[in-house]
């Protein structure tokens, strides 16, 4: 018998009440050319009675005597697999019936990518809380991980070729943020992308790791995104990110200091040489020069015709043509002050 095309990937630990449902959201895909890898880390409850408790064939059972924690346990995974795929599963999520079929079927057709996500659902007791829904392609994923996460760890299926080739595991000093630094090495080396629709969901509780370990996660989610400016060619501090950040949710400070902050950034980040690693210089340039536009337009009613001097004033305001019409309403608002 073959090798199978996908290998599912679940590390387990203490995973009892959500844990039939997450196995059984794999036994029970349309796709079924895989082999689904279960590592349990280490659990003192009844993970391991309920894992044994299946007979599918496709189950691969592992156990680590002592509890690894998640980094370690995926790096082994990675060398268990022995798909063509490596498709993430956490086992207290549940993946929805034609998941692995169309993550597949998107990376057969398209070898270039080495990463691919989905848009997910998160949950709580039964009720649907929201919809997280990614950019689809890898200068958007790649533009927007400079301020956050923007394709779902457990969503994630892996080209292995591009993982052995270049050496790529988790790594360990970036705890509860290894996937967002995974995805800062592998989008320099491959193309990444995210299904339009959702193909998995999100279980949140009690002891989920975005509340027991905020505060690391956070810190190195800082770390990653100081990697990803500097790798990008700017240097970068906390405060400058943070302001990147309010800049692309359109969270803006009505005040100078804020105007004036976010000039230097954006003009930096125009300046910087090594962002072709990532996306062509077109959609940089465009997406520098719509924040730049929406920062200015929408903070003039505050700051007068300031703003729109201060707007053409830089070579940002030179990247995307401003229709004749825009300019005009900029100007009004200007002219209507608060």
């Amino acid at each position: 018998m073959g090798k199978a095309a996908v290998t599912v990937l679940m590390p387990v630990y203490n995973a009892e009440p959500f844990l039939n449902e997450a196995i059984d959201s794999i036994l029970n895909q349309t796709f079924t050319d895989f082999e689904f890898i279960i590592i349990n880390d280490g659990s003192s409850d009844r993970s391991e009675e309920i894992i044994k408790g299946y007979a599918d064939s496709r189950i691969k059972y592992y156990k680590n005597e002592h509890n690894l924690k998640l980094i370690a346990t995926l790096n082994k995974g990675f060398d268990l697999a022995g798909g063509k795929y490596i498709a993430r599963m956490d086992a207290d999520d549940i993946s929805l019936p034609t998941r692995l079929e169309q993550q597949f079927e998107l990376m057969e057709k398209n070898p270039e990518i080495g990463l691919c996500g989905t848009w997910y659902e998160s949950f709580k007791d039964g009720e649907i809380l929201g919809q997280v829904r990614y950019g689809p392609d890898h200068s958007t994923i790649c533009f927007k991980h400079l301020f956050q996460i923007h394709l779902s760890h457990g969503t994630g299926m892996f080209r292995t070729s591009v993982l052995r080739e270049h050496g790529l595991y988790f790594n360990p000093d970036f705890s509860h943020a290894e996937d967002y630094e995974l995805w800062s090495r592998i989008s320099a080396v491959t193309k990444l992308a995210n299904i339009q629709q959702v193909l998995y969901r999100v279980r949140h509780h009690e002891n989920e790791i975005s509340k027991k370990y905020g505060d690391i996660q956070a810190a190195n989610s800082y770390r990653v995104k100081e990697k990803l400016f500097n790798l990008i060619g700017i240097q970068v501090t906390r405060e400058e990110m943070d302001l990147f950040q309010s800049i692309a949710y359109h969270k803006y400070e009505h005040s100078d200091k804020f105007l004036d902050g976010a000039t230097v950034l954006l003009e930096k980040m125009l300046r910087a040489k090594g962002y072709e690693m990532f996306f062509s210089k077109s959609f940089y340039e465009t997406m520098l020069a719509e924040y730049w536009f929406n920062l200015h337009y929408n903070t003039t009613p505050h700051s007068g015709l300031s703003a729109f001097n201060k707007f053409h004033a830089s070579p940002l305001s030179s990247l995307k043509p401003v229709a004749l019409s825009t300019n005009a309403k900029f100007i009004l608002k200007g002219l209507l002050k608060r």
